[in-house]
């Protein structure tokens, strides 16, 4: 027992915060922790399956989609948007033409009170948040670091829905150098259509 208060101290760690109680202990040494202010009730548990705002603003960008850069019209790749977790998440897989990946996690942060993207790919690392705005277009801003250089810079995004469905994308990064945002990718989302026999 001693090992391992000296264990916890060391790493940092203290008792619980005040507004928090440690689980109970029964006198055999098992833990009563599933006390009924410790049970998640079904209903959080739902919380962002339902149809309400913020959950549901990035529903927009769900689906397979074929993407165009936005001034040459060119095909750079394919992406698949999809909803995990009872709609907790949108998970994001990319494939550029040159067979290029990467993979962003997509979830309204209820610490933040905000929308969060996490990207990874083998060139860069992305993290920002924001939400949808009065216009209905998601605007998310953060931090860019780059694997090889370890390079970081202010970040930003925005994708808009079209009016023929298709999704606007436009990423931007900020130099301070020039005091001046420029653009990193711009496409057209198009949604996927299914081969025909």
């Amino acid at each position: 027992m001693l090992l391992m208060a000296f264990s916890m101290s060391a790493c940092g760690w203290s008792d619980p915060p005040p507004d928090q109680t440690a689980p109970a202990v029964a006198a055999d040494g098992s833990s009563q922790a599933a006390s009924t202010e410790a049970v998640v009730s079904a209903t959080d548990q739902a919380a962002c399956a339902t149809a309400q705002s913020p959950y549901r603003d990035f529903d927009f960008w769900i689906g397979s989609w074929d993407v165009y850069d936005a001034t040459s019209n060119d095909l750079v790749g394919s992406n698949t948007i999809s909803r995990l977790a009872g709609g907790c998440l949108l998970l994001e897989q990319w494939r550029g033409v040159l067979d290029n990946t990467g993979t962003s996690m997509n979830f309204h942060d209820p610490l933040q009170g905000a929308w969060r993207q996490v990207w990874q790919s083998e060139g860069v690392f992305i993290d920002y948040q924001g939400g949808l705005d009065d216009d209905g277009v998601m605007r998310l801003q953060g931090t860019i670091s780059y694997h090889k250089t370890g390079k970081t810079a202010p970040f930003r995004g925005s994708w808009q829905l079209q009016q023929d469905g298709s999704v606007l994308q436009i990423l931007q990064q900020y130099h301070a150098e020039t005091s001046q945002w420029s653009g990193w990718f711009s496409g057209i989302y198009r949604r996927r259509q299914p081969p025909t026999e």
